[in-house]
């Protein structure tokens, strides 16, 4: 006669456990990304790296405006006018090659600016609260 094998008592409860780390895991990590984003300053872009520059601007004006009733195509636009400008300013006096070449660098990413500010506003406004 043939014993049925039942699978030990704790195999429920290892079960148990997997999932509670797989459910609370994930909004622990969610919880986490709601993080406020490093301070951002002028001083920043003079690392040689303008669009990291704009990019890093484009996080911190983001949570900035997490918590406002803007549209986010409004919203976009205009954290990517105002961290363009201030790389740009950041870059060096007016005329020099140097922020000419920052300029043009940034006019020429643009696209990528906008793309990467719709998903910093969105990031943020799912924060928002928080």
């Amino acid at each position: 006669m043939r014993k049925e094998q039942r699978p030990p008592p704790y195999g429920i409860w290892r079960a148990c456990l997997a999932l509670g780390l797989l459910l609370f895991g994930a909004s622990a990590a969610q919880a986490e990304d709601c993080v406020a984003p490093p301070s951002w300053s002028e001083a920043d872009a003079h690392l040689g790296r303008p669009q990291a520059a704009v990019e890093a601007c484009l996080k911190v004006q983001a949570w900035g405006i997490r918590n406002m009733n803007v549209p986010t195509e409004s919203a976009v636009g205009g954290i990517v006018s105002q961290c363009e400008v201030r790389v740009t300013f950041a870059a060096g006096p007016a005329g020099s090659a140097s922020r000419t070449r920052v300029q043009q660098l940034l006019e020429a990413n643009d696209r990528v600016a906008l793309d990467e500010a719709v998903g910093d506003v969105t990031w943020a406004r799912g924060c928002a609260g928080r």
